[in-house]
């Protein structure tokens, strides 16, 4: 026997009733039933999704199924519905001697009435019958979605003819939306369910999603909320007190609920504190706060510690504050604990000065990031760079947390030469000079120099020029003078002469 599939038009036809109870029609290919042969007819189902039992609501099932089939010898037929998961059905198989046709053959699927046979029908099959192979109910919770295939089977291999003497011939299948096809029907929800009203607590400051507490529990509700007959733009995060009114719908069903959110006051702690302390003075950091009915949690840089160690914070940190109300609510609040040492100047000091030097009081410590303040016996100085008065000078440096600390600077004047002024002196060529003799050099070291270069013995100098005079006392203070030195030409008179006179 040579099988044939036959690739033919296909129609789809979706009628959609109300929807209680509506079916959506979908048709069936057409063609030729060749004798002897299996002869194929499809239908491109889509879009009801799973089929569900026709008891049951809320989804589509399979009610009916309409086949038209002009043959004239039926009893040769065998019929089959297969489904796009590959569930067969059979529907007919070797009924209707004597007669012929199936026309406007419905096969049902009821569940209040069961419909008979198609096996006690005659032919043509006229009306509601329920399937030989069982009920279309074979097919439920498949998809109903894609290609399902009517086959039909052709047995007569041989001549013959009806009772009539009519020769039997081909029959022919009518898929239109007048021969048959399937009848998908949607059975809705009663609106016996609800949606439950409910009610939170939340701290000021916090927001509630009222659109997952309903949605979580009912997601296949289409969901509008309403505070004071104002819609409620982001129902995720609501944040003020009152009582919502909610309306859940799904297909025809439309339920209300109300929920009530309540809003309790947290703690206010204020806000964030810094504190900086002298050197490891105890600060109770409880102080800081109003914390009359509040439970309290501190830590330090991340590790909890007990009440009784902020009440005399000595380490330096980052502390945190938890503080819980008596509905729950929290706020939190950190404290910032620096250190700073009071003797970061160093220790005092005592400069020497010669009379004629100045001192830069600013080199001897290090206030980079002070404020400073220069007192002399009290006074305040207005250049404390240049100094030459001996006493005692007072610094006074403040660091930003208001930590302070003070140095002393004893300044003494030492005592310096002084040689008087610069000397201006000639000689005659010829003669020498003695540069010593022109100051008081007694109790200093004394050094000479030309030019730069150092003059081994001031007291024979027979050179003109400038001479420099550095005399230093034992200490290191020391005076400059200069001695000018001009070599007079002598008169050429020649040789003595003698003359005799009367």
């Amino acid at each position: 026997m040579i099988k044939r599939t036959r690739n033919l038009f296909l129609t789809i036809l979706v009628v959609l009733g109300s929807f209680m109870d509506s079916e959506a029609q979908t048709t069936f290919t057409s063609g030729s039933i060749p004798m002897c042969d299996t002869s194929y007819f499809t239908s491109n189902v889509c879009c009801y999704g799973t089929i569900t039992p026709s008891w049951q609501q809320g989804g589509f099932a399979l009610n009916t199924l309409g086949i038209d089939i002009t043959s004239n010898h039926p009893q040769t037929l065998k019929i089959l519905l297969t489904s796009p998961s590959g569930t067969t059905l059979l529907l007919s198989a070797f009924n209707g001697t004597g007669g012929s046709n199936y026309t406007n053959c419905t096969f049902t699927n009821n569940q209040w009435t069961v419909d008979p046979s198609i096996t006690t029908g005659n032919a043509p099959f006229t009306g509601n019958w329920t399937p030989q192979g069982g009920s279309l109910s074979a097919f439920d919770y498949q998809s109903a979605d894609g290609i399902w295939t009517i086959t039909v089977i052709d047995t007569l291999c041989q001549g013959g003819s009806t009772s009539g003497g009519i020769p039997y011939s081909d029959g022919t299948f009518n898929g239109s939306a007048a021969g048959g096809g399937f009848g998908f029907g949607y059975t809705p929800v009663p609106c016996f369910g609800f949606i439950p009203s409910g009610q939170a607590t939340i701290c000021q400051g916090e927001t509630f999603d009222l659109y997952n507490f309903y949605n979580t529990s009912s997601p296949w509700y289409t969901y509008y909320f309403d505070l004071n007959g104002v819609y409620v733009v982001n129902p995720s995060a609501i944040a003020v007190a009152g009582t919502y009114w909610i309306q859940g719908s799904y297909w025809n069903c439309t339920y209300s609920a109300q929920f009530t959110l309540t809003i309790n006051p947290k703690p206010s702690l204020g806000a964030d504190q810094i504190i900086s302390q002298c050197n490891t003075l105890p600060q109770d950091l409880n102080s800081l706060f109003t914390l009359s009915g509040l439970t309290t949690a501190w830590s330090l840089n991340g590790i909890a510690i007990t009440t009784a160690a902020t009440s005399a914070a000595t380490l330096p940190g980052i502390y945190q504050l938890i503080a819980t109300n008596l509905n729950g609510c929290v706020d939190t609040a950190l404290v910032t604990l620096n250190n700073t040492p009071i003797n970061f100047l160093g220790s005092d000091q005592s400069k020497n000065i010669c009379t004629n030097e100045n001192l830069n009081l600013t080199s001897l410590y290090n206030t980079a990031g002070y404020s400073t303040n220069w007192t002399l016996n009290g006074n305040p100085i207005a250049n404390p760079i240049l100094i030459s008065t001996p006493g005692i000078y007072e610094l006074i440096a403040t660091a930003s947390s208001g930590c302070e600390d003070t140095a002393q600077i004893v300044v003494t004047n030492l005592p310096t030469p002084s040689l008087g002024a610069d000397q201006i002196t000639t000689i005659c060529s010829g003669n020498r000079i003695d540069l010593t003799s022109f100051f008081n050099l007694i109790g200093l070291n004394s050094t000479w120099t030309k030019s730069g270069i150092a003059i081994s013995n001031p007291t024979s100098i027979n050179v003109g020029g400038t001479y420099t005079l550095i005399a230093t006392t034992a200490s290191g203070c020391a005076d400059t003078a200069d001695v000018n030195l001009s070599v007079l030409l002598v008169p050429t008179l020649g040789t003595d002469k003698l003359i005799g006179i009367c």
